[in-house]
Order: C-alpha cells, then structure tokens, then sequence
C-alpha cells in the first residue's frame, strides 16, 4: 500500500512538473508571436517529454520495459487522454452548461486518474529489471 501512495505522490510530482513547462513554454511561445494553437501544440511536445522521462526514470523506474515500448504507449494515453479532456470540457459546457472552470478542473482530475492508470496497468507495466544475464 505504501508503494502505490509513493508511486501516486511521484506521478502527481511529474505531473505538475510537466504542466507547468507546458504552461511556460505556451506562454513564451505566445510572446514571440505564435499564433495560441501552435503554441499550445509546441508547449504539448516539450511537456510530453518531460512528463514521459519523469515517469520513465522516476515513477514507474525500473519496469523492463523497452522505452521503444514504452514511449509509443504513452503517446497513445497522452493524445487519447488530450481528445478526453477536450471532449469533457466541451460536453460539460456546451450540453450540462457547467461554468468553464469547473469543466477544466473536472477534465484535469478525470485525465490524470485515466492517465495514472493506464501508466501503471499498460505503458510501463512489466517484470522488474533483472541483474542476470
């Protein structure tokens, strides 16, 4: 139990890592005079990877699982998880008329418990790193 509440706290840390460059690089991208769907598609790629090498190297370390794997499975989740939140902030405001924030702030909690998930069950899933050769 202790493992899987450390193993939450890590990704939650990666998370909001990985959030905060996507907003940072957004906003740059924004004040060099990107127009906002191309600066939110660039700050999505940079925070990919920080999301995908903090989970890798840190919360999900040592599963044997080759990155070609592992990397591919996470751009699944990432992009199925980006079409998850933008398709329940649209449902949420447009159909339930819920006030945008709290449509955003729903999606955010839905996506990382999906994304969470399926990180542990499938993209990183595997048997420890045996030292044998």
């Amino acid at each position: 139990m202790i493992r899987f509440v450390w193993q939450c706290f890590k990704f939650a840390c990666v998370g909001s890592a990985a959030s905060l460059v996507h907003a940072l690089c957004a906003l740059l991208l924004l004040k060099l005079g990107q127009a906002p769907l191309l600066a939110n598609a660039g700050a999505f790629v940079v925070a990919f990877f920080v999301s995908y090498l903090g989970h890798d190297r840190w919360s999900f370390r040592g599963n044997g699982v080759p990155g070609r794997v592992t990397i591919q499975r996470f751009l699944i989740v990432s992009l199925s998880g980006l079409c998850l939140s933008e398709g329940m902030v649209y449902l949420l405001t447009e159909s339930v008329g819920i006030r945008p924030e709290w449509a955003v702030l729903s999606a955010i909690v839905l996506v990382a418990a999906y994304s969470f998930v399926l990180s542990r069950t499938w993209v990183f899933w595997g048997r420890p790193v045996s030292s044998a050769p």
